[in-house]
């Protein structure tokens, strides 16, 4: 069992107290976990405490129980009701008042988390009671303590977990892989920990430690095995509903090993979610919590399903099934092989337009590319059987004057369809007399270089989103097209990404910068750099070791990528440096731009600083714009990077900037958006 959880040296990296000193488990819960336990035995735990048997008897004898006749004594309730319901209802009351009632003030909602834990196990318990799971009630008792380690953390991690609720929606993903990047450890880490020190039941704390992950590895009991995969589908049913453990609206992922155990199509969800309101109908009343109405119940889970569908629509069109892709390319052979008949990138635009007018019969057909200075989209080629007459050469798009699809489809790189839901998406429409027009885009190097526009103005049919699926096939192959033509030679695939960091490595920042200064030698474009380097980062390596170091570089590449805007790009340069290379941006724009970086991984510092409380969490900066005597690019990566030892030697967690004179001399400057 051991093996399966965190060492002793991680659990106390994450927490501020050591798990020994923390507040011990009630004796009379401990006593109560033990499922089979005989009536009589129930009976005299539960009345050793007077308060939790009158308790007991309030919630048997209320309205929303549904009683027939009341229940007299703890006695009269096991030899009724039976040892197994008597012993989770007063494990229930224990919990309660351990885990939620006692607790200081905080900002982790105690009270969702409560109604999160009671919706799942009456969720669990019904469904235990569908599958023939021998204790039902076991199943129960699993459910509430599923998310144990949540509390724990909260009480006693270095970062309490409702900070890092708060800073979780600046990220995506499953949650507790955030976890493990910013505190350290999981929930289901440390609550298994957690249990295992307390000796609860091993088929409890496995339940607690795998509810999220695969288990069949493991070889486990089939019993243990079919407890786990309750907990997590019941889980995955909660968060579904909207009954999640934080407000936050978080995509749900089923454990993948679940669907091995019990069969999703099979299961009477009707009679588990009848089972679950009664549950909360009950603690409702006793706790003295609300319970949502049916207006509020069905608007959470239309809320919740609106969230899922738009998750479930983006991954259909952009991770369609093998097969279906394997149909599409049978039928858009021609599509598909177009564009790559030419090297010239007029030829190649025209002759995609025709094969897409060809093969799917839209209307209009429009390539638009990016203009860098003006920062909009213009037609350069278009395939138009309309008959409109509409002047389409003369559309510009404004995609930065609004928050709505177009930003959606260039931030994204997805295809969207435009029906004109702000001002902008309208006047393009009326500009084309269209009620709706596709948007697909194209790229190279993994950087959007234009999109496709498609409509059916004249004929009236809908533009599907399965279209717009196929078509980004064939916009693929433009944008590689494209490429092959501005090099003259078939593009390589090249591993452009840092596997640690997921932002771009060395090799690709170096080619990205080559053909930035390019343009902006050519006076095409504003060209500006960032040298980013994590402050005293050897120490902090030393200090908490290279897995440690490794979390904070990925957190640090995932703040950077994720404050940046599109046309901005990060890499990792080496060790713990990033550079950031930034297009159509002068020297006051790269300054703001380090500035909000700077912050972002301070802020991203102040909620580590308990869990790293020797090191404070900064980094330095050097910014350096292009200057019309700079001759190569290697000048322009010399001013930021002294820029950044400048930053570092004036007391780090600051922006410095870099720039050359005439005469080749450095300059090193502080901003005036800059204090010491």
């Amino acid at each position: 069992m051991t093996a399966l959880l965190p060492s002793e040296d991680e659990v106390k990296a994450t927490l501020v107290e050591r798990i020994e000193d923390l507040p011990p488990f009630p004796l009379l819960a401990s006593k109560l976990l033990v499922s089979g336990t005989p009536g009589e035995t129930v009976t005299r735990i539960v009345s050793t405490d007077p308060a939790i048997a009158q308790r007991v008897l309030q919630i048997v004898n209320s309205a929303p129980f549904g009683a027939s006749t009341r229940f007299s004594s703890i006695n009269d309730t096991v030899d009724r009701l039976g040892p197994e319901k008597v012993r989770s209802l007063a494990l229930n009351l224990i919990l309660f008042d351990t885990l939620i009632n006692r607790l200081t003030t905080s900002k982790f909602d105690r009270t969702v988390f409560w109604k999160h834990s009671l919706a799942l196990g009456g969720l669990a318990r019904a469904l235990a009671e569908q599958l023939d799971y021998p204790d039902p009630e076991e199943a129960y008792t699993a459910a509430l303590l599923h998310d144990i380690g949540k509390i724990v953390l909260d009480v006693a991690g270095r970062i309490r977990y409702g900070d890092f609720l708060r800073e979780l929606k600046n990220y995506d993903g499953p949650v507790d892989e955030q976890e493990r990047d910013i505190i350290g450890l999981s929930h289901e880490d440390i609550g298994a920990y957690y249990c295992h020190h307390w000796h609860f039941p091993e088929r409890l704390v496995l339940t607690i430690r795998f509810h999220h992950h695969p288990f069949d590895h493991l070889k486990l009991d089939p019993d243990t095995s079919l407890l786990i995969a309750i907990v997590a589908f019941a889980d995955f049913i909660a968060w579904c509903l909207g009954f999640g453990s934080f407000d936050t609206l978080r995509q749900p992922i089923l454990n993948p090993d679940v669907e091995r155990h019990l069969s999703v199509d099979s299961i009477q969800l009707t009679g588990l979610l009848d089972h679950m309101d009664r549950d909360l109908s009950v603690a409702a009343e006793h706790y003295g919590f609300s319970h949502p109405s049916a207006k509020d119940f069905r608007e959470r889970l239309l809320r919740t399903n609106i969230h899922l569908g738009q998750i479930n629509t983006r991954y259909y069109y952009l991770h369609g099934d093998l097969q279906e892709q394997v149909e599409i390319l049978s039928r858009l052979k021609d599509s598909i092989t177009r564009p790559h008949r030419s090297l010239d990138a007029d030829d190649i635009v025209s002759n995609t337009l025709e094969a897409i007018h060809d093969d799917f019969g839209f209307d209009r057909i429009i390539a638009f590319t990016i203009d860098a200075t003006t920062r909009t989209l213009k037609p350069t080629a278009f395939k138009d059987v309309t008959g409109l007459g509409a002047a389409i050469m003369d559309l510009e798009i404004h995609p930065d004057s609004s928050d709505g699809q177009f930003v959606e489809c260039l931030r994204k790189h997805v295809p969207v369809l435009i029906t004109g839901r702000n001002q902008e998406e309208a006047n393009v429409l009326s500009f084309l007399n269209t009620r709706e027009i596709g948007i697909v885009p194209f790229t190279s190097n993994n950087k959007i270089i234009g999109v496709l526009g498609i409509d059916n103005a004249a004929s009236g049919k809908a533009v599907r989103l399965s279209d717009l699926s196929m078509v980004s096939i064939v916009a693929n192959e433009l944008g590689m097209a494209l490429e092959h033509a501005r090099a003259f030679e078939q593009v390589q695939q090249r591993a452009d990404f840092d596997g640690l960091t997921r932002a771009y490595n060395r090799t690709a920042i170096d080619r990205l910068l080559a053909e930035a200064y390019e343009d902006a030698a050519r006076g095409d474009v504003d060209l500006s750099v960032a040298m980013v380097d994590v402050d005293l980062f050897k120490a902090f390596n030393d200090q908490y070791g290279h897995l440690a170091g490794d979390s904070i570089l990925k957190l640090i590449a995932g703040t950077l990528i994720k404050f940046s805007r599109p046309t901005e790009i990060v890499g990792r340069y080496g060790g713990e440096e990033f550079f950031c290379i930034l297009r159509d941006t002068d020297m006051e724009g790269a300054v703001n731009y380090g500035e909000r970086i700077r912050t972002k991984i301070e802020d991203l510092g102040y909620l580590l600083r308990n869990r790293f409380p020797d090191h404070e969490l900064t980094i330095s900066i050097g910014v350096a714009s292009f200057q019309a005597h700079i001759r190569v690019k290697e000048e322009l990566i010399d001013m930021a990077d002294q820029a950044m030892y400048a930053a570092k030697a004036a007391g780090r967690n600051r922006v410095m900037i870099g720039w050359m004179d005439d005469t080749k001399n450095m300059h090193i400057e502080k901003p005036n958006s800059v204090k010491s």
